[in-house]
């Protein structure tokens, strides 16, 4: 996933198109890749997110923990 939003982005680049949004995912797919889901497909990275928000939760803010 990480590789087609590197493509996606630099053709954007290429023909001055923003994509902040495609930005924020090579960010955040960057960081996966980091932590070993490069190989996962889409549920992997579903897993991710899911840990990173567990994560980010507050204590006793009604989140999920």
């Amino acid at each position: 996933m990480h590789k087609d939003i590197r493509l996606a982005f630099d053709e954007a680049q290429r023909v001055g198109v923003v994509l902040p949004s495609a930005g924020a995912a090579a960010t955040v797919l960057a960081a996966a890749d980091d932590l070993g889901y490069a190989e996962r497909d889409i549920a992997g990275f579903h897993d991710l997110l899911d840990k990173i928000s567990r994560s980010r939760a507050a204590p006793g803010s009604g989140a999920a923990a």
